[in-house]
C-alpha cells in the first residue's frame, strides 16, 4: 500500500513523499520498499517483484533531485533486492500493470507542463531490451488514459479513459456550490483495446461517472469497475462525497451486475 505523509497540507510545507510499503497478508512483517514511490504500482506475475515510479522535481523529492519533472521507473524484489532502474526520462511516467508473461510493463505518460502538452497516453516497456514499444493509445484531444490493466491472457487491455474536455461532473451530495466543486466525479469510460492499438470498443459508461481502479476476472470474461452511487444513496459516503459501488461488466458489454459497495482494486 502507499500513503502520503504530511497532512494536513495547509500546515505542512514539505514535498509529497508517498511511501511504498509491502507486507505479508497476515501482518507479521512490513517493509518500506521505497520512501518516495508513486501511488500506482504493479506486481510481477510471480509475485516476487514490484514495478513503480519515482518522480523528481516540482514538489516531489525523488532520486534525481532535478528541477524539471522527471521519472525513474524501478523494478525491485518485494524484499528490496535486485533494485533496477528500467526507464529514466523527463516528464511523468506512471506504472499501470505488468504483463502476464512478465516481459512488459504497461505505462502512461502524463504530460502536465512537459511539451508537447497532450492528454495521457498508453504504451509498453519491453523489459528485456529496455525499449519503449509503439503506443497502444496516443494522447489526443478526445481520449485521455486514466488507468489500464492487461487481460489475463495479455492480448487485450481494459482502459479507463476520459474526454479531456468533459472529465468531471460536480459533486451532487451537497447543495453549496463550493461543496459541489470539491471531489468532483470522474466521468470515466472503459474501452477494450487490442495490443496493436487498432481495435477499440466501448465497454462501459455510466451517467453518474466511473473511476479506477479497474481489474479483470481471473477467467478474463468480466471487468470490475467502480461507479459513483446516486446522491440519495448514503452507502460508502465519506463526508459529503458520492459513495462508490463495484460493478462487473461482461467483455461484450452485456450482463452488468452490481457486486458490492466500495472500490475494485483486484480480483484473485
Amino acid at each position: 500500500w502507499v500513503y502520503e505523509k504530511g497532512k494536513p497540507y495547509s500546515k505542512w510545507q514539505g514535498p509529497l513523499r508517498p511511501s511504498l510499503v509491502v507486507a505479508d497478508i497476515v501482518g507479521k512483517w512490513t517493509r518500506i520498499l521505497h520512501p518516495n514511490a508513486h501511488e500506482e504500482f504493479a506486481w510481477s506475475p510471480d509475485s516476487r517483484h514490484v514495478a513503480f515510479s519515482v518522480f523528481s522535481g516540482k514538489g516531489r523529492k525523488g532520486d534525481l533531485r532535478a528541477k524539471l519533472r522527471s521519472t525513474q521507473v524501478i523494478t525491485s524484489g518485494y524484499d528490496g533486492s535486485h533494485d533496477e532502474v528500467v526507464l529514466e526520462e523527463p516528464g511523468i511516467v506512471v506504472v499501470l500493470d505488468w504483463s502476464p508473461d512478465g516481459s512488459r510493463l504497461l505505462l502512461s505518460r502524463r504530460f502536465f507542463d512537459i511539451r508537447p502538452k497532450l492528454s495521457h497516453n498508453l504504451f509498453e516497456l519491453d523489459l528485456a531490451t529496455g525499449k519503449c514499444l509503439p503506443h497502444l493509445l496516443m494522447g489526443s484531444e478526445g481520449f485521455s488514459v486514466q488507468t489500464a490493466r492487461y487481460s489475463p491472457s495479455g492480448d487485450t487491455v481494459a482502459v479507463l479513459w476520459t474526454d479531456p474536455g468533459n472529465q468531471y461532473a460536480p459533486n451532487e451530495c451537497v447543495p453549496e456550490e463550493l461543496g459541489r466543486q470539491r471531489m468532483m466525479r470522474l466521468l470515466g469510460k472503459i474501452s477494450l483495446v487490442e495490443r496493436d492499438g487498432k481495435i477499440r470498443r466501448l465497454l462501459s459508461e455510466h451517467p453518474y461517472g466511473q473511476r479506477g481502479p479497474i481489474c479483470w476476472s481471473p477467467d478474463g470474461i468480466s471487468v470490475l469497475v467502480s461507479r459513483y452511487l446516486r446522491p440519495d444513496d448514503g452507502r460508502e459516503r465519506f463526508d459529503a462525497e458520492h459513495g462508490l459501488a463495484v460493478w462487473a461488466v461482461h467483455v461484450d458489454g452485456s450482463d452488468e451486475k452490481f457486486i458490492t459497495t466500495g472500490w475494485s482494486p483486484d480480483w484473485h
